[in-house]
């Protein structure tokens, strides 16, 4: 969202525009307008072009069906490490009006963002004849705790519906599964999910396009957002309105305004949350706000509910900006009069945008069928930061790792420093860390004495995951991942798949994550000789991983450098015991090189977690509320996700809401909520 000279940017947007789409006018059958020609003299309000619109890249088609239309494409990632993305089609038969008629919501599954997909089953079909749910259309899918949403789209051809709006209506359903493969349960199966209000003064009085939904978790409300506007004439331009509810699944209540701002049609709105701002992304569809027909539109905001110009940017560019290396002697044009992306849907992975798919009304191989296309936006990674982690919409940060994130010191640290930090805020931090763990699912013949194999982290993540609920994830593994042998290929292959899969769990949780290098291995103290140069390359490798985006704060390193430098003049001196296990001071170590690399100045300078929490009211009173309570939560937690490994305390029992991951822990005969730090 970073801004730029705006008359710059629009002048390199027209070059763009002349460059690449003046020539496709002569080659393409029926083709669209010049747009260049259709630009406003005057410099329209909206002239920054948006990090977003300047960084996709184009990728290719995501879905094309020789047999149906394709249209509205809504992506997600699934806790099964794969990316899910739910189309409107209709046979072709129909030609363009079978979204009127026909249409019904595809599932297609890929094993990457880019593709390719395939086709898995129909989310929910269409019923022709029916009253109300009869073509399905505008699919738009999100994910609240476990359950997955699914809003679309229908007429509405009920005689009490079409008295009161005049009009044959247009109105919102939403479905709801456990899995993205459903089976899907129809909330609306009688009635919409709300309606037009019956009060005369309302705005949405005798509304009859409540079309084109999208789906917002914020401030712990939940927002549907839709295209409204068609009163005959009473409102002179489709804008976007809200409806909001306490529960995700309802009851919806209209917003009593509009939220955006606009000063013509705009429609087709995704939104996200990103940078700790709101945004919708839309339609600009006759080119009013931006000075491009077909191009989109940023609204970004620190409110849920007010959207103005003055926060906006051009949130994409045409298709054939993008994909420059296209025929235009072969494209087919098939609906509308630009290249527009039409319905764009974003899919977020570490919580900011990372791809973007929209279908076009020009089939650019040639193609007699609309089809979906990606691109992926290549955004410069960012520094991470204490305040971008620990954004106010950040409550449940759970640890993730083997027997040093179990024993916690370092969890505890930090945890008591965030909540020193922020006194007011809601905020738990779950410590599922469990001895002897891999990600690698690696274990050395006789661990144990032969008693048990290494637990794999594979086991119980998804337990993991559905139990806790996490905002955010810190995950810790390494130390047992090459299984205490020199340096090897396979195993090493086996770690970074793990960790791979792991990211993608997490980032399909719709969670944050931080992966934190594994600590220094003491050869000196834990044998084995060439594994801390084991870990010196796994540590480097996952470095490495920023380049991808991926946030990895390293506590190897910085331990590798103090404990080298106290070694050199004091060869006893040890960080562990064994080798593996940090004492107190090597857990304050980690914790240090945490909070200093999210830009905590003052952790750097400290000598000590208490020194630190000095600094706060009682802050040493926090950490040790902090000890007393993980204590206990932490073989709690545990016993309620359920694990393999042998020898663990039994914790207390959880009593823990499904949908929302809150617990309480239970006692005999009583209940009682963890206690605030």
């Amino acid at each position: 969202m970073k801004k730029e000279s705006g008359i710059l940017l629009l002048f390199i947007a027209f070059s763009f525009l002349t460059q690449a789409i003046a020539p496709a006018q002569s080659p393409v059958t029926n083709g669209p307008n010049d747009i260049t020609a259709a630009v406003k003299k005057k410099t329209p309000p909206v002239t920054r072009i948006s990090e977003l619109a300047q960084t996709m890249q184009w990728c290719g088609v995501a879905v094309s069906e020789p047999d149906y239309y394709v249209w509205c494409t809504s992506p997600i990632a699934g806790l099964d490490g794969k990316i899910h993305l739910y189309c409107s089609r209709w046979p072709k038969i129909y030609k363009m009006d079978g979204w009127r008629t026909h249409c019904e919501i595809a599932h297609y599954v890929g094993d990457q963002p880019e593709g390719p997909f395939k086709f898995h089953d129909i989310a929910i079909p269409a019923r022709p004849d029916a009253l109300w749910n009869n073509t399905i259309h505008n699919p738009a899918i999100a994910r609240v705790g476990g359950k997955y949403l699914l809003l679309y789209i229908s007429f509405d051809r009920r005689p009490s519906a079409f008295l009161a709006a005049g009009k044959t209506p247009n109105y919102i359903g939403m479905c709801v599964a456990d899995s993205p493969d459903g089976p899907w349960k129809n909330l609306t199966a009688e009635n919409p999910l709300f309606m037009p209000s019956a009060d005369t003064n309302h705005w949405s009085y005798g509304d009859w396009q409540c079309t084109n939904p999208t789906f917002l978790a914020c401030g712990g409300k939940y927002y549907v957002y839709f295209h409204g506007g068609k009163h005959n004439g009473r409102i002179p331009s489709y804008a976007y309105a809200y409806a909001v509810a306490d529960n995700p699944e309802g009851p919806y209540r209209l917003g009593d305004h509009w939220c955006t701002e606009n000063k013509a049609k705009i429609e087709d709105a995704t939104a996200f949350i990103w940078d700790n701002k709101i945004c919708l992304l839309t339609d600009d569809n006759y080119g009013t706000h931006t000075g491009i027909p077909g191009a989109g539109l940023l609204w970004c905001s620190d409110s849920p509910t007010n959207f103005t110009l003055a926060d906006a940017e051009i949130g994409f560019l045409s298709s054939t900006n993008y994909a420059t290396h296209v025929d235009l002697s072969k494209v087919r044009k098939i609906y509308g009069r630009d290249f527009k992306f039409e319905r764009p849907g974003i899919l977020l992975l570490d919580g900011k945008p990372a791809y973007f798919y929209g279908a076009s009304g020009f089939n650019l191989s040639g193609g007699e069928t609309p089809e979906s296309y990606v691109l992926k936006i290549n955004l410069p990674a960012a520094k991470p930061t204490f305040t971008n982690l620990f954004a106010p919409n950040t409550r449940r940060i759970v640890f993730l790792g083997d027997s040093i994130t179990y024993a916690g010191q370092y969890v505890e640290d930090v945890a008591a420093y965030v909540h020193a930090r922020y006194p007011d805020r809601k905020l738990e931090f779950i410590n599922v860390g469990l001895p002897s763990e891999t990600v690698s699912g690696l274990s050395e013949p006789g661990h144990a004495g032969g008693k048990f194999p290494r637990p794999d982290l594979h086991e119980r993540l998804a337990r993991v995951l559905i139990k806790t609920k996490p905002d955010l994830v810190f995950a810790c593994y390494g130390m047992n991942d090459g299984i205490y042998l020199p340096f090897d290929e396979s195993r090493f292959k086996l770690y970074r798949d793990g960790i791979n899969w792991l990211h993608m769990q997490i980032v399909g949780a719709g969670a944050k994550i931080v992966h934190l290098t594994p600590p220094v291995f003491d050869e000196a103290k834990g044998g084995h000789a060439g594994y801390g140069h084991v870990l010196d390359i796994y540590a480097e490798w996952l470095l490495g991983q920023r380049t991808n985006g991926w946030t990895v704060l390293d506590v190897h390193f910085p331990m590798k450098t103090y404990l080298a430098d106290q070694r050199a003049t004091n060869q006893t001196f040890a960080l562990s015991r064994d080798g593996v296990h940090p004492d107190g001071f090597g857990h304050w170590l980690m914790a240090k090189a945490i909070l200093s690399q999210l830009g905590v100045s003052e952790a750097g300078t400290s000598e000590n977690e208490l020194e630190l929490l000095a600094k706060f009211p009682e802050g040493e009173r926090i950490l040790q509320l902090e000890q007393q309570q993980q204590s206990v939560w932490k073989d709690a937690w545990l016993t309620a996700i359920g694990h393999k490994r042998p020898g663990m305390k039994h914790g207390a029992p959880l009593e823990i809401n499904p949908l929302t991951g809150e617990a309480r822990l239970l006692s005999p005969g009583k209940s009682s909520p963890k206690e605030k730090p």
